[in-house]
């Protein structure tokens, strides 16, 4: 897939997730093989401003486009925040932590087996406890960057 503007960035990192994501998760809890299991992923979500009713979800944020330009140049620094967010009421503060950081690793994992035709850089962020007010959630993910012409 030709990659022309951030909406065929976005739609070809979600793809990439769809395909690569849950069989990395699997293959973590293989590894792992105990009682703290991270689960499939099967709901993508772009700019929420609402939790869903999903457990666990994705949501693909695009954040502010940078641009450079040298002489007639031009290059458009895209950013996009891949949350993986779930629910973490039952779950004690170390499961919480350590579910957190096998998310992380499946979606790097996932990514890194993406065959792009365009350079990313992946950064891992920290996980996040994101109270909504009734039910406590935790964010853990990626930021993805690339440069289009």
């Amino acid at each position: 897939m030709a990659i022309k503007d951030t909406e065929d960035l976005v739609k070809a990192i979600k793809g990439v997730l769809v395909t690569n994501l849950n069989t990395q998760i699997t293959a973590i809890n293989t590894e792992k093989a105990d009682s703290m299991t991270i689960d499939s992923v099967s709901d993508y979500y772009y700019h929420l401003t609402e939790l869903p009713n999903k457990d666990p979800f994705i949501n693909i944020a695009i954040k502010p486009i940078e641009t450079e330009s040298l002489h007639q140049n031009t290059a458009r620094i895209i950013k996009l925040g891949i949350d993986l967010v779930f629910r973490a009421e039952n779950i004690d503060g170390e499961k919480q932590i350590f579910k957190s950081l096998r998310y992380t690793r499946a979606l790097v994992q996932a990514l890194q087996k993406g065959a792009f035709e365009f350079d990313i850089k992946v950064e891992e962020m920290q996980p996040l406890p994101l109270d909504t007010g009734g039910e406590q959630v935790l964010v853990c993910g990626v930021e993805v960057t690339s440069a289009l012409a």
